[in-house]
């Protein structure tokens, strides 16, 4: 008879103990059941209700706590991030919005009819399968990396989906389905899974993930973690949020000028980023180096059709070319991610960059990019070949050994220096340099087209000026 109000204190009290817990024990909180079980228990509790009263239940202010209740959770998506304590009086919050729905389970709201299309059931019925297969995947990825790239996550993102479905259809139906699978059957696979997962896991644990499998140089490569973001000097000298920045370009870019040495001076995009390491190796004993770099700007000039999304990068390199109007440095290097559309806008930038009277004009032409992140290539490669290769074929190399030609044609067209990092690194039949020394952080590449720090310093040792 007082079932609901045992689950109403059960609530109240794994609700106080889940809060306490966020605050002073998060890691037991968030694994242990009592900190948990109110969860439970609400969707419990509202069943209760349901089974009681099995007509729909009327309210006058119905509509308003139901659209309430779904802003709630949409916002939460917005709102929540790391910090958010969890579970806490905050996961409450969510739970209730959710509670609410379920609760009026009015067939005719809009709210209803939105979450009944194919799509969000579709999802919802492989949630869990989801919920199981997301922590695993995206634990490999980061063993792999720190630094995901878009295409990892991606990827990942595809196979989680992609395993969901699988384990959806191959295990939770079939195992949901008691003539199918009989009960001794069921506790005999899931006995037999368990000692043989725990067992492995021992076995893993004890020998530190069975490194033998694997020979030294291997083993560095998959313990390659590329911080980028301090060898191109984000948020100082290289700039990602370009969209968030107002008027005060590279402001926190600060280094000791020398007035007694000339300036060098580096202007583009993350393509140009990377060449920093190389050229402050080579340069910076007689030069004082000036990193002008921003995500996806590259150095070109637009005097018409100056999209909404152009106009980021159009005021960092107006602000660029008037410090190099008065900077007027002696050696300047233009990099990005070039494409031959560039070229015509490129042209504008040069003529600009003579009239400022700037001495050696390079132009860095486009980089190998590999049709995968080369670290995970070259894993690939030596599951299946046992070494991994000097050099390396890939699908991509013919677009950007064409570009590159164009490339250096414009510059004898426009009488300016050419450095074509294709020429450097790779052989006339599209075979690329995979590492420039034996240890693991000599891979040329830490994703798809990025250099390396060492990478950048052998590709200007190679540059004759």
């Amino acid at each position: 008879k007082n079932i609901n109000n045992l689950f109403i204190i059960l609530i109240f009290l794994s609700l106080l103990f889940s809060q306490f817990g966020s605050v002073y024990f998060k890691s037991f909180n968030f694994y242990m059941i009592f900190s948990r079980i109110w969860e439970l228990a609400f969707g419990g509790l509202i069943a209760l209700v349901h089974i009681k009263s099995k007509s729909e239940i009327n309210f006058k202010y119905r509509k308003i706590l139901e659209a309430i209740s779904f802003i709630i959770i949409i916002s939460s998506f917005f709102i929540f991030d790391e910090s958010t304590l969890h579970p806490s009086i905050f996961t409450f919050i969510v739970i209730f919005g959710t509670g609410v729905l379920i609760y009026f389970r009015n067939p005719d709201s809009i709210i209803k009819k939105i979450l009944s299309l194919k799509i969000f059931v579709g999802i919802g019925l492989i949630s869990y399968s989801l919920y199981l297969w997301h922590y695993p995947i995206f634990a490999f990825k980061k063993i792999k990396s720190n630094y995901l790239s878009d295409f990892d996550k991606l990827e990942a993102i595809f196979l989680i989906i992609f395993l969901s479905l699988l384990s959806f259809f191959l295990v939770e139906k079939p195992f949901r389905n008691k003539k199918l699978i009989k009960k001794r059957n069921f506790f005999f696979i899931i006995l037999l899974a368990f000692i043989s997962i725990f067992s492995l896991s021992i076995y893993v644990n004890k020998t530190n993930g069975m490194p033998k499998r694997y020979s030294p140089e291997v083993l560095e490569l998959i313990d390659f973690n590329y911080d980028y973001k301090k060898v191109y000097r984000t948020g100082t000298c290289h700039n990602v949020s370009i969209n968030k920045l107002k008027n005060k370009f590279f402001e926190s870019c600060k280094f000791k000028i020398n007035k007694n040495k000339e300036d060098v001076y580096i202007w583009g995009d993350s393509m140009a980023g990377h060449l920093f390491p190389g050229i402050n190796e080579k340069y910076k004993k007689k030069y004082n180096i000036w990193q002008r770099t921003s995500g996806s700007c590259k150095p070109i000039i637009k005097k018409s059709l100056v999209t909404k999304k152009d106009k980021p990068c159009q005021k960092i390199n107006n602000f660029i070319l008037n410090e190099i109007r008065e900077l007027k440095p002696n050696k300047i290097f233009l990099s990005a991610f070039w494409l031959t559309e560039d070229l015509y806008l490129l042209e504008e930038t040069i003529k600009l960059l003579k009239n400022f009277k700037v001495e050696k004009i390079y132009l860095v032409g486009p980089s190998p990019r590999w049709h995968d992140p080369l670290p995970k290539i070259l894993f690939k490669e030596y599951r299946i070949k046992r070494k991994i290769p000097e050099y390396l074929y890939d699908q991509n190399h013919k677009v950007f050994f064409k570009i590159d030609k164009e490339f250096e044609d414009f510059s004898k067209k426009n009488s300016i220096r050419y450095i074509s990092p294709m020429k450097i690194l790779c052989k006339s039949n599209y075979k690329c340099l995979t590492k420039v020394g034996k240890k693991g952080d000599s891979l040329v590449n830490w994703d798809e087209n990025h250099f390396t720090e060492k990478a950048s310093i052998f590709i200007f040792s190679k540059v004759i000026d």
